[in-house]
């Protein structure tokens, strides 16, 4: 760079457009010395001689440092531009050569490929393959895709007649890509009859009686017998003297066996009207068993719900 003082500093690079060739030292000489003369004017004898002002400017150091002899012996260049262009050309050259060669590899794979598909045999087993693949496509799109390939060889095998191997069934469904809908269960819920009719814990755990017939409890009981047979027992007992009224004892567990006990109770006791206490089972709080009690005038008391201490004397004779 050229200042005002005529100095100059080098500003890094060389001058656009200009390649690294061989100086002379006889033309390094000259621009030496017409810069000298010329008050150290870099940039101008840059432009007379065809140089740069930093190559002007390092030679007039040398000059000083170690005189004429300095510009004699610069260091050359490693090659000339010839050599780099000569070189380029044939690396371009080569490069084509392998570019066509690799294009021809590829065409002639190709070729092999495509004679060798033209002479390709189908064997006896990819032919049923495909007729079998064609077969299971249409049963999974009749079925709307439901079947699975365990559920495709019972249809294959009882529809159609054909024996086949479930592992091939498989594979075949994986390559086409079928697979089984799983259809999501519906929960079914079911719905709790609500109790006809309910009545007040009047009795309320007091299970002492001063007379006979006063305060009757009852119950269901199931018995197991056999081999996964079951019976049930209706009881009905009274809190004086804990004594058992009537029973009935019947396959069933409803209605109709309790009312045969409430029978035979007051068969046994026509006169009796007590208090009688049971839980909230659906025998005891049906229709017609509150006909029966409005019937026979009696006073119906029952347990709150999950509360079997409400009916503790009947529970404990089923222990016992």
């Amino acid at each position: 760079m050229y200042n005002g003082q005529k100095e100059f500093r080098p500003a890094g690079g060389a001058r656009k457009g200009t390649c690294m060739v061989r100086i002379s030292g006889e033309g390094k000489e000259k621009a030496v010395e017409f810069c000298i003369a010329h008050d150290r004017d870099y940039a101008l004898t840059a432009d007379l001689f065809g140089f740069t002002s930093q190559q002007v400017y390092s030679w007039v150091r040398k000059y000083h440092a170690a005189g004429i002899n300095s510009l004699r012996h610069e260091r050359k260049c490693p090659r000339e531009l010839s050599d780099w262009v000569t070189e380029n050309k044939q690396l371009k050259t080569v490069n084509l050569k392998l570019e066509m060669e690799a294009v021809l590899h590829r065409k002639l794979q190709q070729g092999r490929v495509y004679y060798k598909c033209l002479n390709r045999t189908v064997s006896q087993k990819q032919m049923e393959d495909e007729k079998l693949a064609g077969l299971i496509t249409e049963i999974y799109q009749a079925q709307r895709g439901i079947p699975g390939y365990r559920q495709m060889k019972i249809i294959l095998d009882r529809r159609y007649g054909l024996k086949y191997n479930l592992k091939r069934i498989y594979r075949l469904m994986r390559v086409l890509g079928l697979r089984s809908v799983c259809r999501k269960k519906k929960r079914r819920y079911q719905k709790k009859t609500p109790a006809e009719y309910t009545a007040e814990n009047i009795l309320n755990r007091e299970f002492s009686s001063d007379r006979q017939n006063e305060k009757w409890v009852t119950d269901m009981t199931e018995l197991k017998y056999g081999s996964g047979s079951k019976a049930y027992l209706s009881a009905v007992l009274d809190l004086y003297g804990r004594n058992i009224v009537a029973f009935s004892l019947s396959r069933r567990n409803n209605t109709p066996l309790v009312l045969d006990t409430f029978e035979q109770a007051f068969q046994k006791y026509p006169d009796a009207k007590p208090l009688l206490h049971s839980d909230r089972g659906v025998q005891y709080t049906s229709r017609s068993f509150r006909k029966e009690m409005k019937r026979a005038e009696v006073c119906h008391s029952m347990s709150r719900v999950g509360r079997y201490l409400g009916n503790a004397p009947m529970e404990d004779s089923k222990e016992s």
